[in-house]
């Protein structure tokens, strides 16, 4: 039986929220779910610190879902009184902490505003916590929690009901499908090397340290990459596919096919199965070179068009240089579904290699194949004399690697970033010091590897290799699907951040006044309104909790250039009070410009009267939501008009 516990919480000064017809799409969703007789849901009405206490320690609900306002400071309960009551954070974090000792919670989701710090602290706690990083509106955030439902009544996981969630949003054409975020207890565990006291004889069975990935090294690393100066270096365990519920690396699945068709051999030397270039030296034994690479070309080739999630995120990312060990095409198959042109370069141990790469750009990115390409079979590097025959050239420089693709690897401000490579084995660590030739980095880098239950001893020899280096290498272990999705996330977030500041920071700011029923009007006026060069401060009412509107209506109207009051069939028969408070604020707001620049404009649509209040100010009349020329002409008039003043 899995149970989930509903926590609403509306204080009476804040907006109201449509938290009834959120309960019921999430009831009438389980209700209709396959595995209904095996959830039971529970709900807490006004929630206070009390209730939430008592209903966590009673009910001991596997999900905890959280409906109300909140802000970047935290969520909101409600006081004795039904008032808004902001909660600490850490105050929370520690709660749940303690509740956790008891209750066996797997996933609390705050379907709140700004709710993503909050969703990091309680992560320290519980092993799925889903927040928001922007305000969300009423219609998106409903639509995330049917998505996040359906996929929890047939069954599935928290990861995958979060992506059912985002899906819900996108598929309605709703705005924030981006703005829910997932966070995992023991997401993004950093891998330190031991401390100078554990590096003794027993240093061999000494735990690398789980550290947190930090803001600042998103930042880090997602500067480098809008810079361009980030290379990409993709290895085997970065290519792979979804098979049976989890992520398989091709070279492994590969190097069971090979292994089946050597049974005899495999038992007799106890070969490892999933180890390609163990696998591939006794295949080439027993059936030649020429088979190995005929069996390798028609591996790939089944999925040269099946790029995976993890290529398509990074894919969307400006990587202009990419470096891939593997010899598959999915990563220019993922660049080209990115409408992007990838070229393609390789490296070949038995022939003439260029001493010069074209140069790549975001947009036409090139990709260059280590370890050789599926197109000249007999440059693939496949079995174990493969790689020493192929560090020897590199080593000796005959054939060398091309001169400007090793200044790359060499820049000093340049970052590497290094996904799934495998830095744990040997001759990748000797490889990696060739390449950079023992340069030193002024920058960072990182190398992220599949994240594994127990790390190995060879993991724990890297850690202490790259401890006393000078690459300044970052070594973790990481989901590297999880990583892909995280750091595409925030990349497109942060672009369309910048896009917006660009675009609207000098335009000036338009306050739309309308009735709570005009909502999708204001929508069309503001979209045309932004295409006209202006920003607009549309009434936020129906998103949730991401402000407190009294708090902060004086301010956002002393901000606008202009207010305009939508006049409408719904406006003639507002009774909101917050209209009213609106108007009042902006004829308070309009005393402060001189004699004939407007401020306050009433906008009328069709014979709805004029309010008395504002009949002394110019009008402009607009035949429908769609036609917003009139009042776009009269801005731009008023702005006209002040420059010369």
């Amino acid at each position: 039986m899995k149970t989930i516990l509903f926590l609403a919480a509306n204080p009476k000064n804040t907006e109201r929220l449509r938290l009834d017809e959120e309960i019921r799409e999430i009831q009438e969703s389980l209700q209709t779910s396959s595995n209904r007789a095996l959830i039971d849901f529970r709900q807490q009405w006004a929630t206070r610190p009390d209730d939430l206490r008592q209903a966590l320690l009673r009910i001991k609900p596997q999900i905890v879902h959280f409906s109300g306002h909140g802000e970047t400071g935290g969520i909101y309960l409600e006081n004795d009184a039904g008032m808004a009551l902001p909660v600490n954070p850490d105050a929370l974090s520690e709660f749940f902490g303690l509740v956790t000792k008891t209750a066996p919670i797997q996933c609390v989701l705050l379907n709140a505003c700004y709710s993503e710090a909050q969703a990091e602290a309680i992560a320290a706690h519980i092993p799925y916590v889903i927040g928001m990083n922007a305000a969300i509106g009423d219609k998106s955030a409903i639509k995330f929690a049917i998505g996040f439902y359906d996929a929890i009544g047939e069954g599935r996981t928290i990861e995958d009901a979060y992506q059912f969630g985002c899906s819900a949003i996108r598929m309605e054409n709703l705005p924030g499908h981006l703005t829910p975020v997932l966070r995992r207890k023991r997401d993004a565990r950093r891998v330190s090397p031991p401390t100078s006291s554990e590096t003794s004889k027993n240093a061999a069975v000494v735990q690398p340290v789980a550290e947190a990935w930090r803001e600042e090294e998103w930042a880090t690393l997602l500067y480098a990459i809008r810079q361009e100066r980030c290379l990409l270096l993709l290895g085997p365990d970065a290519a792979g596919i979804q098979q049976n519920g989890a992520f398989q690396p091709l070279n492994e699945l590969l190097a069971q096919s090979l292994a089946e068709q050597i049974q005899p051999q495999v038992q007799a030397w106890r070969l490892n199965p999933a180890n390609l270039t163990q696998v591939a030296q006794h295949f080439a034994l027993e059936k030649g070179r020429d088979t190995l690479e005929m069996r390798t070309v028609e591996f790939y080739e089944e999925y040269a068009d099946q790029p995976n999630e993890l290529y398509r995120n990074l894919a969307a990312l400006p990587f202009a240089l990419s470096i891939v060990t593997t010899p598959d095409p999915l990563w220019p198959e993922a660049l080209r579904q990115e409408q992007k042109e990838p070229g393609i370069a390789r490296y070949h141990l038995n022939s003439n290699n260029s001493a010069i790469i074209q140069t790549g750009t975001s947009q036409s990115p090139v990709v260059f194949y280590l370890y050789g390409h599926l197109d000249e079979p007999a440059s693939l590097i496949l079995t174990e004399n493969d790689l020493l025959d192929f560090l020897v050239p590199v080593i000796t420089k005959n054939p060398a690697l091309p001169n400007n693709l090793l200044s790359e690897l060499r820049d000093p401000r340049k970052s590497l970033l290094f996904l799934g490579f495998g830095f744990h084995h040997w001759y990748l660590r000797i490889l990696l010091h060739i390449l950079l030739q023992g340069q030193s980095k002024e920058n960072y880098s990182i190398a992220l590897e599949q994240a594994t239950p127990h790390p190995s001893e060879e993991l724990r020899n890297t850690l202490l290799f790259y401890g006393g280096s000078k690459y300044k290498l970052h070594l973790y272990q990481y989901d590297l699907l999880d990583f892909s999705r995280e750091l595409r996330q925030r990349y497109e977030i942060e672009a369309a951040n910048k896009f917006n500041k660009t675009r609207l920071n000098s335009a000036p700011c338009v306050f739309l006044c309308h009735a709570p029923e005009d909502v999708t009007m204001a929508a069309e006026i503001a979209a045309q309104l932004e295409t006209g060069g202006f920003r607009v401060w549309r009434d936020a009412r129906q998103q949730r909790g991401g402000s407190l509107w009294p708090q902060i209506l004086e301010q956002a109207i002393q901000a606008s250039e202009y207010v305009v009051v939508m006049h409408t069939n719904a406006f003639c028969s507002c009774q909101d009070v917050y209209v009213a408070q609106e108007i009042e604020c902006a004829l308070a707001r309009q005393t402060q410009f001189r004699l004939g620049v407007q401020f306050l404009i009433p906008a009328q649509f069709g014979d709805c009267p004029i309010r008395e209040e504002l009949e002394h100010l110019k009008s402009v009349t607009l035949p429908s939501a769609q036609d917003a020329a009139p009042l776009l002409q009269t801005l731009k008039r008023d702005q006209e008009r002040r420059k010369k003043k």
